[in-house]
């Protein structure tokens, strides 16, 4: 294993042992581009989709099983390569701190070493599907959180919207 792949993400997630991306979270939002890839696939029904308010703004979000594990998670994601894009950034996220977005990282290793973390930022930041997210930001801002309490979190830096 290369020093680049022990702190990649797909090693930080292949050692979780807390397999909460599709569990243990509020329900990934699905955005406009989201759901038409979701459409093109079969998958932006009712079965699968339920509309939710937050902060009196209509949008939507991914259905949970009983189970509270996401309905398509089957072992593995039924929609991966066509995931909505609150899903392709966990297990980064964003917070609303003393007035600014940040970039945060939810792991089970606090002392984890994120340098490899800043070029999958700035992938995310170059996205198309990043683009319109700010008004959406200022959203959830407002809106109650139920972060899972025993994932700690570690700040990264400032979200850059250019």
């Amino acid at each position: 294993m290369s020093e680049d792949d022990k702190y990649s993400i797909k090693k930080l997630c292949s050692s979780c042992t807390h397999q909460q991306c599709c569990t243990g979270f509020d329900a990934p939002i699905v955005f406009p581009e989201d759901r038409a890839r979701l459409e093109q696939n079969d998958k932006a029904t009712s079965e699968y989709l339920e509309d939710v308010i937050i902060v009196g703004t209509k949008l939507e979000q991914i259905r949970k099983k009983p189970t509270g594990e996401c309905v398509f998670w089957n072992n593995k994601c039924e929609i991966y390569d066509y995931r909505p894009f609150d899903c392709r950034i966990f297990p980064f996220d964003i917070d609303y701190i003393d007035g600014e977005f940040y970039w945060i990282v939810y792991s089970c290793n606090k002392d984890s070493d994120w340098h490899w973390a800043e070029e999958h930022l700035r992938h995310l930041e170059q996205d198309p599907m990043w683009q319109g997210r700010k008004e959406y930001l200022m959203i959830f801002n407002e809106a109650p959180y139920s972060y899972p309490e025993k994932v700690p979190y570690t700040v990264l830096r400032k979200v850059n919207f250019q």
